[in-house]
């Protein structure tokens, strides 16, 4: 690509920022870009996936999960990619998960979420009874993060729809870990997705009191000692560095973690404790990240909220909310359980509209939010009988189903299971039975004179 394609505004911007650095930056667009999938670990290691596709793939050196790839077609079409096994990814797009340094026992925010892989794997990071809530404010983002959340079988993840006021009331000094991967002018996204070059203007002019405004609601919802890295996948330093420069001199209780510098990764001496992808340096497009620490409470919260408790999401006038005991399990779901399940189900389990959920968040919030999901959707009572959900089909192992068909990955009979069609097996008993590639769930068959009805989810069947 030459530089009269690209936006004069942003050419000037990068000739001043890279100086000698320019032309092997804007040669950089005429290589072919890197392609990388994120590794569902809940299911499998990075190594496992490797012995199933092959082992001739390189790791993606920032990211404890991700392996780089031939292409993008070539991991959505592998059998693997439908049990959920892994998520195609922009390899500078795992850094900030891999960098917030989450452990277990924490509780999470990804603030701008859709389509979800940063919460993919971020959830990965957290047991299955630790809480990551994954908000996006556009509702017309909101089901593909919900899609991304049941197709690679996550339990504690409760996808919220609201904006940062709102859930800054609600949270106040909440969270140990937020992630602000802020909307931004995509700078860093050109030399891959060139359709993204029209809209740069209008999103340069827009997005920086945007992003000041979500560092300053992230202030609000992180506890002292807790930790906020601050990313974009664009390149102009108002965006970023000089971003963060105006957080800090408003923000004293904050203070800079330094992110090494490895593996081609930069910084400018003007803030030297962030980090930079250039994709003249490393194999990847451009991304930014910063991490901060929360050293004391925001003199906003002091000043606003000293008579409030710890607890104060909760509103004491409302009850906390009443989940079912096991023993008050709708009969169907217990049958179920017990014919077809090597194992038992536990936790707050929720049922509405015939629809039975087990919750990761329960708690009662002080001000309303839009929830889409709140933990694990288990299935639904129809007909006199529990049907399992796609998302618990996922979330399980193969081990805890009493009734499974399992695939090798050069069936054939695989590519037909998730293009919807029926499926032929002789001899096979009558009932229902989990599909499995390499003892990986994909999805459900009903069995009956050794015809399969196919009841994988109609959402993902491939053409």
């Amino acid at each position: 690509m030459k530089d009269d394609k690209l936006p004069s505004a942003y050419i000037q911007d990068m000739k001043l920022l890279l100086k000698d650095d320019y032309d092997d930056f804007i040669s950089s667009y005429n290589e072919k870009n890197h392609k990388a999938v994120s590794v569902n670990t809940k299911k499998l290691s990075r190594d496992d996936l490797k012995k199933i596709i092959g082992n001739n793939y390189e790791d993606v050196p920032w990211s404890d999960s991700g392996i780089y790839t031939d292409s993008d077609d070539m991991m959505s079409k592998n059998p693997m990619y439908h049990t959920g096994a892994y998520y195609i990814q922009e390899p500078s797009a795992m850094a900030p998960a891999n960098y917030l340094d989450v452990q277990k026992g924490m509780k999470v925010l990804d603030m701008c979420a859709s389509p979800g892989g940063k919460t993919f794997q971020i959830s990965q990071k957290l047991s299955d009874e630790d809480l990551l809530i994954s908000n996006d404010i556009n509702t017309n983002r909101i089901l593909p993060l919900l899609r991304n959340i049941e197709y690679h079988g996550l339990r504690n993840v409760m996808i919220t729809n609201e904006n940062q006021e709102n859930l800054s009331k609600n949270f106040s000094s909440f969270f140990d870990r937020i992630l602000l991967d802020a909307p931004c002018s995509g700078e860093g996204m050109f030399r891959k997705d060139k359709k993204l070059i029209p809209s740069y203007e209008r999103s340069r002019k827009e997005t920086v009191e945007i992003q000041k405004d979500l560092l300053e609601k992230a202030a609000l919802m992180l506890k002292v000692g807790g930790k906020l890295l601050y990313s974009t996948c664009t390149f102009n330093t108002e965006e970023n560095e000089k971003n963060i420069l105006n957080f800090l001199s408003k923000h004293s209780e904050f203070e800079l973690i330094d992110i090494p510098k490895k593996n081609g990764m930069m910084s400018f001496d003007f803030l030297k404790e962030s980090a930079r992808f250039f994709p003249h340096k490393t194999k990847s497009e451009g991304h930014f990240l910063c991490l901060m620490c929360k050293k004391s409470e925001t003199e906003k919260n002091i000043f606003e909220e000293t008579d409030l408790k710890r607890e104060s999401y909760i509103d004491s006038k409302y009850e906390k909310k009443k989940y079912l005991d096991r023993k008050k399990l709708p009969k169907e779901y217990i049958e179920f359980e017990k014919k077809f399940l090597n194992c038992k189900l536990e936790g707050n389990f929720f049922m509405q509209n015939n629809s039975l959920y087990l919750e990761i968040f329960d708690k009662i919030l002080k001000y309303k939010i839009r929830i889409a999901r709140n933990g694990l959707y288990l299935g639904d009572l129809k007909n006199n009988e529990f049907v399992i959900s796609s998302a618990l089909i996922r979330y399980l192992k193969s081990k805890d189903f009493q009734y499974t068909i399992n695939f090798g990955l050069n069936d054939e009979r695989v590519i037909k299971y998730i293009k919807g069609e029926t499926l032929i097996i002789d001899g096979i008993k009558d009932g229902d039975y989990i599909v499995c590639l390499e003892d990986y769930p994909i999805g459900l068959v009903r069995a009956k004179n050794s015809k399969l009805k196919n009841m994988y989810n109609k959402n993902w069947r491939i053409m």
